[in-house]
């Protein structure tokens, strides 16, 4: 730990947390981890080679060594990037709920607790944990911001943001709920329709690559084989 880079622990508690791996898994975990693993693979794959030790088996150990070490961090941040996009998707149908249930008289950590007890993703337990946060004492506008801080999704970051500047000002929750819900949805239909107009490009690949040259074959190919027979 001594050797660590300065704020390294702190990054990697952050990527922790993204990926809602929390109090399971710690930094220190992690580096260990990091350490273990190239050991290890790289231990196993010299005693397999070393009756037979060539430039190109040299070349694959150190990749493979170095794949060791990078390995946990990629694992960590795929799941990180996996629960974001989720928290993205799930976003809009959470605060249509939410708003539907202030609307209809609960308060906003009720209406949330109702909720979250009926779903089972990643914003659930993200908002579970905020719910928790608040009946241990912290206020709304703290467990907002943790909130927003710990997932670093930027829509959730930003209804968080709408909702404790409601909570400053004293605008009606329900309102506000209703507005960040409207904003939320259409930037959700947004990014499916720019999803859609990358299709085109990114069907150009395999399009060239598998479809296109296969055709030629299937179209091109008797009449090379007639021409071929006729000369």
């Amino acid at each position: 730990m001594r050797f660590t880079p300065i704020g390294w622990i702190e990054s990697k508690a952050n990527l922790l947390a993204r990926a809602g791996w929390t109090g399971r898994v710690t930094p220190e975990q992690v580096l260990g981890a990091k350490l273990v693993l190239p050991l290890l693979i790289g231990g196993v794959l010299a005693v397999r080679m070393m009756d037979n030790l060539t430039v190109r088996g040299a070349l694959i150990w150190c990749a493979l060594v170095f794949a060791g070490f990078f390995m946990p961090d990629l694992m960590i941040r795929s799941k990180a990037d996996r629960r974001a996009e989720e928290i993205t998707i799930m976003l809009p149908d959470l605060l249509d709920q939410l708003t539907i249930s202030v609307e209809a008289g609960l308060g906003f950590e009720a209406a949330l607790d109702r909720i979250i007890q009926r779903e089972d993703h990643a914003l659930a337990q993200e908002f579970n944990r905020m719910l928790q946060d608040i009946r241990l004492g912290t206020s709304r506008p703290e467990a907002l911001e943790a909130l927003a801080k710990r997932s670093q999704v930027d829509d959730l970051r930003t209804v968080m943001l709408t909702l404790r500047q409601a909570e400053m000002l004293g605008v009606p929750l329900a309102e506000s709920l209703r507005n960040v819900s409207a904003e939320m949805r259409e930037k959700r239909r947004f990014r499916a329709e720019e999803k859609a107009n990358q299709l085109p490009i990114k069907m150009i690949f395999p399009l060239g690559i598998c479809i296109l040259p296969a055709l030629f074959i299937v179209i091109l190919g008797p009449a090379v084989v007639r021409f071929t027979q006729l000369f």
